[in-house]
C-alpha cells in the first residue's frame, strides 16, 4: 500500500513539475515578446 501512494505522489509530482515548467517557458516567451515589440 504503501508503495503505490509513494509511486502515485512521484507520478503527481513529475506532472505538476513538467506543467510549471511548462507554464514558465511561455510565461518568459510572452515576456520576451513583449520587449522585443517595445524596441521595434
Amino acid at each position: 500500500m504503501m508503495e503505490l501512494s509513494l509511486f502515485f505522489f512521484s507520478k503527481v509530482f513529475t506532472f505538476c513539475s513538467v506543467w510549471l515548467i511548462e507554464i514558465t517557458n511561455i510565461f518568459l516567451l510572452k515576456k520576451k515578446d513583449l520587449r522585443i515589440n517595445k524596441m521595434i
